[in-house]
């Protein structure tokens, strides 16, 4: 017979609407890090009020949420992995030690002596320890879960400006942890989530995070300050968007689609509490960015900032839109900054809004030095002058090499192209206008690992010390990784579901002839694509994955429904399943 605190779990369950079962590591699509501060004003170690039990729901088929508590009690940071099995009644249990011994079975990773936050003293001794363990605990995310799609979630207090968890993280070190983090995956993260704390949609945040995700979630005003009109547990599961992180991954096909959803749970918490908000002119607003978007306009918006006819009105933290306009930016700029907003909810319905919000915040001037020397520093690496410094500026010096006279591809500007133009591309990586974009791997022109062992071995040979190149050297190396694969792999065919055609990636540890078979549910064999002998790397680009376009081994169109497709690479086999739609 189940216990009432087991029986309790099943009714959230219920109330949340997900599946309780945990899938395997690598199977599960989505991973959350949520980070949670817990001062010691909130709570202390031994309370038993219980954060824990926020997102009842641990893992479901869509998404796994892993909690990062930094806890001010105990000068610690704890890495948790609840199951769905977690029981939430531990919390009265005696003696308080068996409660928290309980709890604490959960910690994956602890990190030990963190330094105090006294105001004015010890800050950066916080913030460089904070760095070490987010880049240790993105590196166990990874090495757990290196396909699933990263996301990571706060909710706290925050100001504008690119820090992070409440400014013990300043933005120097948030940024190498995130840095680090979307280097060891391979790829950016889905979604930042800043739509818990205080005016993090400042011009400064989507600068330091819009680099490593594809999108972010913030508010250019306080988050909270008001409660719903009238509490049940259903509409407190309705209106949380962390309880239904589960829920709006396993409605939608892309991460767009989820996130605009997750935004429609913040507007029905202005629902219910339209009464509250009204009384308090509590105003409330949450955006979605397009990362791409933005790392587009930013370049654009920091020349008109620095040669705009009059910045007597500028002030730090105000409205970015309004000082555009006041300003006369062409509007263009006008229109680029509205693309950077892909979605947004607030309760401008309810009452008249006193403060002018348009979605972001303007930078501490004091800030704009630095954001413009980083936006310009390393422009000629800019091979295609996209405003970014990525895999395309690399391999389009690649394709010049030998060619004299002028050309983009020149970086050096010592009239030919040649190897170490392109580590100095190499080097460039981070430092762009729009700042960097890792390599994507469905990108067409991801050079191959063959490639990239030639220029690297170039590289080498050129007796040059200089920190720059030496620097292209690392991260031709950084480059190498992730084209050598540590294992073969069977990913998930894109589009998915398709029609008619579909493109089947994988991944070779090892040289090997490669078939790929598609079968239909009964077992029947509908077509084989025999794609030869392959060397060890990367197959996910359109360029290099399988394609099957939807037809049997006669040229005829299959039909709709349920089909598995098998990878046969050596001794490795594996099957997966497809869905084609017509």
């Amino acid at each position: 017979m189940k216990s009432k605190h087991a029986m309790l779990l099943t009714v959230m369950i219920f109330l949340i609407g997900v599946t309780p079962g945990i899938s395997y590591a690598e199977d599960v699509p989505n991973i959350m890090l949520r980070v949670v501060y817990v001062p010691t004003r909130w709570m202390a170690f031994t309370d038993i009020s219980g954060w824990d039990r926020a997102v009842p729901v641990k893992e479901s088929e869509n998404l796994k949420y892993y909690e990062a508590t930094i806890w001010e009690d105990t000068a610690a940071v704890h890495l948790y992995e609840f199951s769905n099995d977690y029981d939430p009644g531990h919390r009265f249990l005696d003696p308080i030690d068996e409660r928290v011994a309980y709890r604490e079975q959960f910690v994956r990773e602890k990190y030990i002596d963190m330094p105090a936050d006294v105001p004015g003293i010890n800050k950066d001794d916080r913030s460089h320890y904070l760095k070490d363990v987010f880049v240790n605990i993105a590196q166990y995310l990874v090495e757990r879960h290196p396909h699933a799609e990263h996301h990571l979630t706060y909710s706290g207090h925050g100001a504008p400006g690119g820090d992070m968890f409440e400014l013990m993280l300043n933005r120097e070190h948030a940024n190498v942890f995130l840095r680090y983090w979307t280097q060891e995956l391979g790829k950016p993260l889905g979604v930042i989530d800043m739509g818990g704390p205080c005016n993090k949609a400042g011009f400064g945040d989507l600068v330091n995070f819009c680099e490593y995700a594809r999108y972010y979630i913030g508010s250019d005003m306080p988050n909270g300050g008001y409660a719903l009109d009238n509490w049940t547990y259903e509409k407190h599961v309705e209106s949380d968007y962390d309880m239904q992180y589960h829920n709006v991954f396993s409605t939608n096909q892309t991460l767009e689609g989820a996130l605009r959803e997750r935004l429609d749970v913040t507007r029905k918490s202005y629902e219910y509490s339209r009464g509250n908000m009204i009384r308090n002119s509590t105003q409330q607003a949450s955006y979605l960015y397009s990362c791409k978007v933005f790392l587009e306009f930013y370049p654009q918006f920091l020349i008109f900032l620095m040669t705009a006819e009059s910045g007597q009105d500028y002030a730090s933290h105000g409205d970015l839109l309004r000082y555009m306009m006041d300003n006369h930016a062409p509007q263009s700029l006008i229109d680029q900054y509205h693309a950077t907003i892909i979605y947004n909810v607030d309760n401008r319905d309810f009452f008249e809004w006193t403060r002018e919000h348009n979605g972001m915040s303007l930078p501490h001037w004091d800030y704009i030095a630095g954001i413009y020397q980083r936006a310009f520093a390393q422009l000629p690496a800019d091979v295609n002058g996209d405003g970014v410094v990525n895999i395309i500026d690399l391999t389009l010096v690649a394709s010049n090499f030998g060619k004299t006279g002028q050309n983009a591809a020149d970086v050096n500007g010592d009239g030919v192209v040649n190897i170490i133009d392109l580590t100095l591309v190499a080097a460039a990586f981070g430092n762009a206008a729009a700042a960097p974009e890792f390599w994507n791997l469905q990108f067409n022109g991801t050079p191959t690992r063959t490639q990239v062992e030639q220029w690297l071995n170039q590289a080498r040979q050129v007796n040059l010390s200089d920190p720059s190149f030496q620097s292209g050297i690392f991260v031709l190396e950084q480059l190498l990784a992730p084209l050598t694969p540590q294992k073969t792999v069977l990913l998930p065919n894109y589009p998915n579901p398709f029609n008619p055609e579909t493109w089947i990636p994988y991944w070779l540890a090892a040289s090997a002839d490669v078939t790929v078979t598609i079968s239909a549910v009964d077992g029947t064999r509908v077509r084989k694509l025999a794609l030869g002998h392959k060397p060890i790397g990367i197959y996910q680009s359109k360029s290099r994955a399988a394609y099957w376009d939807g037809r049997n081994q006669l040229g005829e169109p299959v039909a709709s429904g349920v089909y598995f497709y098998t990878l046969t690479a050596g001794n490795f086999t594996e099957t997966r399943k497809m869905l084609i739609q017509k």
